[in-house]
């Protein structure tokens, strides 16, 4: 008899020990469900050099940040116009601070009116907003413009090239000197920069400010001369309504042709830079088969929309159900190159089951796509109802159901 009592003290203790220690685990955060995509092989494209008509290029992905052609990218050279992508870069930091405003009239100097090159055809003594000088800068790439926006900024060009300096050391344009607000050589000033350079120039420009991108693909810009004259001027870069989702950046010529592209599709934006080409023509084309070849490279992929439903989970602790459904809120979109595509691993983070109090709409994890251990894109798993609290009475005996069940599973495992 004492043997048998023995006994039976000794199963409860093992299943109470063991309920504990379930109870303890029951609540881990996250159960990973991890499937790798199985998705065709695409051979991967190359570049033909034959269509390389430039001194240097630099192609960059910005989505991701890979570098996918790159030739003589530290080749010093003269940036010309392109220049002004700094200008406009330094404008558009003191607007956000504050420093001036949009509507901020500018008196047009002698100096300006005097300024060379491309212009708007400003006139001394005229005044135009910040605004107006900003457009004249970007889609007609006037010098002028660019003078006058920088006698406003810092009360002289000097002052303001100061500034375009500091901030090309800030972004890492180690191998960029700014010597002028326009690109223009003057009395012995010239700029110098590199095609790696004025890739990471674009790519900060565009990413800190991409409401510029509305206006550097607009076509053409009139300005408002005297006696309510105007002249119309056209946007030099030819590729903007006859290559696919281009909407920038910026020309270029001094001695030779330059040229910042950019181009987005399907989500994945691009940009080139392409440095001494012997014509407008050369650059254009040399551009184009650049994005051509890196958009061939990248596919844009979803992996589930929102709103679609995962699975069904067990619910504890509530009245109105004993499982609900959950699903993402938003579209898992991703952008990778296409030699990638088998490395794609898919997660479903969540715990495996929902307790009452929930909400519907509440984050009860994430689904996550991950390359080389990297998430690359994510979106949230959401419940789809209301799950009401039962009293603490009735909790007690579902926490007792909860962890049998994990005990059986930890057994069955």
């Amino acid at each position: 008899m004492k043997t048998k009592k023995l006994w039976n003290k000794t199963i409860v203790t093992i299943l109470f020990v063991s309920l504990c220690f379930v109870s303890m685990t029951a609540f881990t955060p996250y159960a990973y469900a991890e499937d790798e995509t199985e998705q065709s092989s695409t051979p991967i494209p190359t570049y033909n050099p034959n269509n390389f008509q430039a001194k240097t290029a630099y192609l960059l992905n910005a989505t991701t940040g890979e570098v996918l052609y790159a030739n003589n990218e530290h080749e010093p050279m003269t940036p010309a116009s392109l220049t002004k992508i700094m200008t406009l870069l330094v404008t558009e930091d003191k607007l956000a601070s504050g420093d001036i405003k949009l509507s901020d009239k500018v008196e047009i100097s002698k100096k300006s009116w005097l300024t060379g090159g491309s212009k708007m055809f400003l006139e001394v003594g005229m005044h135009y907003t910040v605004e107006e000088l900003i457009k004249g800068v970007a889609i007609v790439s006037g010098n002028d413009a660019a003078v006058s926006l920088a006698e406003h900024i810092s009360g002289d060009t000097d002052a303001f090239v100061d500034e375009m300096n500091k901030e090309a050391k800030k972004i890492g344009m180690d191998e960029t000197t700014f010597q002028t607000v326009n690109g223009l050589p003057l009395n012995g000033k010239k700029d110098v920069t590199t095609a790696h350079d004025l890739a990471i120039l674009a790519d900060y420009y565009i990413k800190k400010y991409p409401e510029m991108l509305k206006i550097h693909a607009t076509k053409t810009y009139t300005t408002i001369l005297k006696h309510k004259k105007t002249i119309e001027q056209p946007n030099n870069n030819s590729l903007l309504g006859t290559y696919e989702g281009m909407d920038g950046l910026k020309t270029g010529f001094a001695n030779y042709y330059n040229f910042i592209g950019t181009a987005e599709r399907g989500g994945n934006r691009l940009i080139v830079v392409t440095l001494g080409s012997s014509s407008s023509s050369k650059r254009m084309s040399t551009a184009e088969t650049l994005l051509d070849f890196g958009f061939a490279n990248y596919k844009t992929y979803n992996s589930e929309t929102g709103g679609t439903i995962l699975q069904k989970l067990p619910v504890y602790k509530a009245t109105n159900a004993k499982e609900s459904e959950v699903a993402l809120k938003s579209d898992v979109t991703y952008t990778i190159n296409i030699r990638d595509e088998k490395k794609v691993k898919i997660e479903d983070r969540m715990p495996n089951y929902i307790l009452g109090g929930t909400k519907k709409g509440d984050k009860i994890g994430e689904q996550v796509v991950l390359l080389d251990g990297k998430v690359i894109a994510k979106s949230n798993i959401v419940t789809t109802e209301d799950l009401h609290r039962t009293t603490w009475f009735v909790s007690i005996f579902h926490q007792f159901a909860l962890t049998f069940t994990q005990l059986v599973e930890k057994v069955t495992d």
